[in-house]
């Protein structure tokens, strides 16, 4: 349901999320454990105390993953029913979930909530949709200049470059996820250079380099880019939220997480590959 699942599933029209799943998953889940791992070791562990603490009910967290079930559940489910791409499922899906739940949350006040509903969404969409407008015109403008790259980059100028990779096989799906990663850091939105390379690396004849593993080389990319790079517009966001700055999250908080994730799914995505 992520923006970066939609660049690469419009770009190549062949693929389906299902193709990705076996690689991202699978990443995922090592992203996870590895974060984990790091913080739970370095991260600060808290005093024991002598008396006996009251454990909160796991039940709010057990409504908010119902929640987040019933969205992507619906996202699947419109996906299916009216055989949509799954980004546009997720675009229909998405805003469906969130008003049903303002409406869910006013049902006491009438007709199920839904005209309390559409009073609270005229009165706090235009509040929560204006401090990210930049933000937006950036990602549109970086994923229109990735597809104007692909239209203006001819395939037969990439011979030279093509002798060099091509012996490399499926390795450069890691080449393209280290890429990715690498000019985030200097400025080159990842929606740049995803497009860019999703709609050339496919077109190249390089044996064992796959389409899926392609797209689910440069997802992970993506999200190793956003977790770094402190001038992507995630970061600058999350730092306006907490007042810390952005390259202190990054360079400080996220760079043991960044370098020991990168050889854990570079030998991942060989694996997959082999």
């Amino acid at each position: 349901m992520g923006i970066g699942v939609a660049v690469v599933l419009s770009s190549l029209p062949e693929l389906r999320w299902i193709d990705l799943a076996p690689y991202v998953v699978g990443a995922a889940l090592l992203i996870f454990l590895m974060g984990w791992g790091i913080d739970h070791l370095t991260g600060p562990h808290p005093v024991a105390r002598s008396e006996a603490v009251a454990v909160p009910s796991p039940a709010p967290l057990g409504a908010f993953c119902l929640l987040l079930f019933g969205i992507v559940s619906l996202v699947f489910l419109l996906s299916w029913w009216l055989e949509l791409r799954l980004p546009i499922a997720a675009l229909v899906g998405a805003p469906l979930s969130a008003f049903g739940w303002l409406a869910w949350q006013r049902r006491r006040l009438g007709l199920l909530g839904v005209p309390a509903a559409l009073a609270s969404l005229r009165r706090q969409l235009p509040w929560l949709v204006a401090p990210i407008g930049n933000e937006v015109v950036v990602l549109g403008a970086a994923g229109y200049l990735g597809h104007l790259g692909v239209a203006l980059v001819p395939v037969e100028s990439l011979g030279p470059l093509l002798t060099f990779i091509a012996p490399l096989g499926a390795a450069n799906a890691v080449l393209a996820m280290l890429l990715v990663v690498g000019l985030a850091q200097v400025g080159v939105n990842p929606i740049v250079t995803v497009t860019l390379l999703v709609g050339l690396l496919p077109s190249l004849p390089i044996e064992g380099l796959s389409p899926a593993l392609t797209g689910a080389a440069l997802m992970v990319g993506w999200a190793l880019a956003l977790m770094s790079s402190p001038i992507t517009a995630s970061m600058l966001i999350l730092s306006r939220f907490t007042g810390v700055s952005s390259r202190h999250i990054g360079y400080r908080w996220n760079a043991r997480f960044l370098l020991a994730c990168i050889p854990l799914l570079t030998g991942w995505f060989l694996l997959a590959a082999w």
